[in-house]
C-alpha cells in the first residue's frame, strides 16, 4: 500500500480540500475488513474520499471491499468512478442499489471512440 500526496494550487477554491483517492484495489483486501486501509485513510483526515475505478472486479461486491466501501461513506462524502474492469463486469443493480442506500454517488462516463483515419 503507498500514499502519495500532492498539494495542487487553483484561485477556484476559498479553503484548502483535502482529498483521499483510492484506485486500482481489484477488490484486494489490506488487514481484516481492510481495517489497515481505513487506519491509513482516517489518519489523512480527507474532506472526501474519491473511488477512481477498478474498485470491483465483478457484478457484485465481495464482503471485504463492500465493509470498505460503507465504512468510508458512513464518515466520509464518497464518489466512485468506474474503471475498465467495472465496465467490463457491469455493475450490477444490487451494487448500485448499495451505494444509493449509503450515499455513495455513483459517476458512469460513457466514451465513444471514433478511429481517426
Amino acid at each position: 500500500m503507498e500514499v502519495r500526496k500532492y498539494e495542487i494550487k487553483t484561485y477556484k477554491l476559498k479553503e484548502k480540500i483535502r482529498i483521499v483517492m483510492l484506485s486500482d484495489l481489484h477488490e484486494s483486501s489490506f488487514g481484516k475488513n481492510n481495517s489497515s486501509l481505513l487506519k491509513k485513510i482516517t489518519n489523512l483526515n480527507p474532506d472526501i474520499v474519491c473511488l477512481c475505478g477498478d474498485i470491483l472486479d465483478k457484478e457484485l461486491i465481495v464482503p471485504s471491499t463492500q465493509m470498505l466501501i460503507k465504512n468510508l461513506a458512513q464518515s466520509y462524502p464518497c464518489f466512485y468512478a468506474v474503471g475498465n474492469h467495472e465496465m467490463k463486469g457491469n455493475i450490477s443493480q444490487t451494487v448500485k442499489a448499495l451505494f444509493k442506500e449509503w450515499k455513495v454517488i455513483y459517476m458512469f462516463l460513457t466514451l465513444n471512440f471514433k478511429s481517426i483515419k
